[in-house]
């Protein structure tokens, strides 16, 4: 494995998918740093956690499983654009951290919550 393998992370498909390379592209020609992307996935992560916790309604749960793949998807352009400028520093942003403990700290209360709901409905029938 060479220098450049390190440097670009693990191998994965949709980095050179066209889609990914043309919005890439696209958001460096606008200007769109890495971290500004890192934010958008904070956001689509804050908005899957709070659709998860705050409501048990089907369209809700759909709309937090798009707004978690949405946030794979800043993830995935987020590393393109590091990649393109050759500043792979933001991939340490704390940004990445929040998100991060977002998505861990939504996660574990949505299945603590959905546990204690589940039992109580157990117990009642």
């Amino acid at each position: 494995m060479g220098e450049k393998e390190d440097a670009s992370g693990r191998p994965i498909a949709s980095r050179s998918s066209s889609w990914a390379t043309g919005m890439s592209a696209w958001l460096a020609r606008t200007g769109v740093t890495p971290n500004s992307i890192s934010l958008f996935s904070i956001l689509f992560a804050g908005i899957g956690a709070a659709l998860i916790l705050l409501t048990t309604q089907t369209i809700a749960m759909i709309g937090a499983a798009v707004s978690m793949q949405l946030r794979l998807v800043c993830n995935l352009l987020e590393g393109i654009a590091a990649q393109a400028i050759e500043t792979l520093a933001s991939r340490s942003h704390w940004s990445l951290l929040i998100t991060s403990v977002t998505i861990a700290t939504g996660s574990l209360v949505a299945c603590i919550t959905r546990t204690i709901n589940l039992s109580r409905f157990l117990e009642r029938s």
